[in-house]
């Protein structure tokens, strides 16, 4: 978002578009399309050029020349404070510098057990990247080390989902990551989301945009009470249950975990996005589900869904929190009377691409109320994948993984 408010503030705007030639480079950009913007308006500018929409379209390559229309005309961003943006935007790419790095310098060190010359020469890499770049990054060697050697000793900042067998397979949940839970109806795709929501508390944003946020706060009454739904909506509780409920709205409220279900459409879930990461500091969002976010336009659905997810994993990174939407898959593999996988969510676009991380909930067979489901990490870009079993407390609205 940051990236789209600062090219459209640039287009708008002729001192604006000198500060941005002047402060950033292609390569601070996150996609394509925005890197082809910013190339066409260095151009402009240094050619002497007017800046504007169509201008910068002239100078497209056919092949780019469609996707860079639909762009200009969808980024419409009010930039408050752009000087800020441009800071935030190189302090932005700095980090994924050094993340990157980290990460490479972790392979090395396991690789070589410690060799300090390819050590050495990965680090000297890094400052190269990082000081011709930015001249005061002096520090930029030492940050990497530090970072690199927090990585090593697993002192990232991982965030636990409150499931054992799921925090014991992906060690948790991570900034920057794009998460899905995918399942099909009534198999407890909104539960899982409410309980992790919950478990990691303080400063969530959960939108939902299948239920009122009322429902969605009841269900989570639930689970933590042990009290069912029915008695709640219904306001029908003994003396103790009432008390149950009394202490569990008193930790919802101390945690901060917001549901909102007035938005539902990809711009404004983007601005409510940006407005409330940019004045707290968000640890995690939910979206239930993305398949019914709205996109302007009349594209087929699979390349609307395809938009949605780029954008929201843009968003992860720009952000440095983990974003977890729920998804629906279709029927097709109970037919076939397996578990779902990977390719059952390739004809809902980009969702399996653009996931950092894909958890399926397959509910095994069962009258009971409370059926047998295996959790399956199906994805894990970071890390390995694997399965757990786990029995869905329907009427609490509540998983529990310790089933032996």
């Amino acid at each position: 978002m940051l990236h789209d408010a600062v090219l459209y503030g640039a287009v708008i705007n002729k001192e604006k578009s000198l500060i941005l030639v002047n402060q950033l480079e292609a390569e601070h950009f996150l996609t394509v399309r925005q890197r082809a913007v910013f190339n066409s308006i260095k151009k402009l500018v240094e050619s002497g050029q007017e800046v504007n929409t169509f201008s910068i379209i002239e100078e497209q390559p056919t092949d780019l020349k469609r996707d860079v229309t639909e762009y200009l005309v969808d980024t419409k961003l009010p930039v408050i404070n752009f000087d800020q943006c441009i800071k935030q935007i190189k302090k932005q790419y700095h980090k994924n510098l050094l993340k990157a790095g980290a990460s490479e310098l972790v392979e090395i060190i396991k690789r070589n057990n410690g060799d300090v010359s390819e050590i050495m020469e990965k680090l000297y890499s890094v400052h190269i990247d990082m000081t011709r770049t930015e001249k005061e990054s002096v520090k930029a060697v030492d940050k990497f080390a530090e970072i690199g050697y927090q990585h090593l000793f697993h002192d990232l900042k991982y965030i636990s989902s409150g499931l054992t067998g799921l925090d014991d397979i992906i060690n948790g949940f991570t900034g920057g990551q794009l998460v899905t839970i995918a399942a099909r109806p009534g198999n407890g795709k909104s539960a899982l989301a409410a309980q992790i929501a919950n478990k990691i508390g303080t400063n969530c944003l959960f939108y939902s945009l299948e239920m009122k946020a009322r429902d969605m706060y009841a269900r989570l009454l639930s689970s933590m009470t042990g009290v069912e739904i029915k008695y709640i909506m219904s306001r029908n509780v003994t003396p103790i249950q009432a008390d149950k409920l009394a202490e569990a709205e008193k930790e919802l409220k101390n945690n901060k975990l917001e549901f909102i279900d007035n938005k539902n459409g990809l711009k404004e879930i983007m601005l409510d996005i940006r407005n409330k990461c940019l004045t707290a500091e968000i640890k995690c969002i939910m979206i239930d589900y993305v398949q019914i976010i709205r996109v302007a336009g009349n594209e087929p659905r699979h390349i609307q869904i395809g938009k949605i997810t780029k954008e929201l994993k843009q968003t992860a990174m720009e952000f440095e929190v983990p974003i977890i939407i729920m998804a629906q898959v279709g029927r097709g593999y109970e037919k076939e009377e397996r578990p779902p996988r990977l390719s059952d969510l390739r004809e809902s676009g980009d969702i399996e691409n653009d996931s950092d991380m894909v958890i399926f909930i397959h509910a095994k067979e069962s009258k009971n109320d409370e059926p047998p489901v295996e959790i399956i990490v199906a994805k894990n870009r970071n890390g390995k994948t694997g399965f757990f079993d786990a029995i869905f407390k329907k009427k609490r609205f509540k998983f529990l993984t310790d089933v032996g």
